[in-house]
């Protein structure tokens, strides 16, 4: 196994960066990883999309993912997606 340059993680630190993330991120994520757009995250969820983009943008940077694609390989490849119970929410 290779060690990491400066400014790689490993894969090891990258799970144990999971460990980070608030209980509403990681709804974000699973809806994320669940093909939902911010917009349909938000209605799910009953908050803003902005409010969306900033927990998208929160668990990129605690996951050290690239962009949006790449935090969600990630949640597959730590088997983080799938796992919450989320009511669908329709809009009245």
């Amino acid at each position: 196994m290779r060690e990491a340059s400066i400014g790689e993680c490993t894969m090891e630190e990258r799970a144990h960066s999971y460990d980070h993330l608030t209980p509403r991120e990681l709804q974000v994520l699973d809806l994320a990883a669940g093909g939902f757009c911010a917009k349909e995250i938000a209605r799910r969820l009953e908050i803003s999309p902005k409010t969306v983009d900033r927990h998208v943008e929160n668990i990129r940077l605690k996951l050290r993912a690239r962009n949006r694609a790449h935090m969600i390989q990630l949640a597959f490849r730590f088997g983080l997606q799938g796992h919450l119970d989320i009511p669908f929410i329709i809009a009245g």
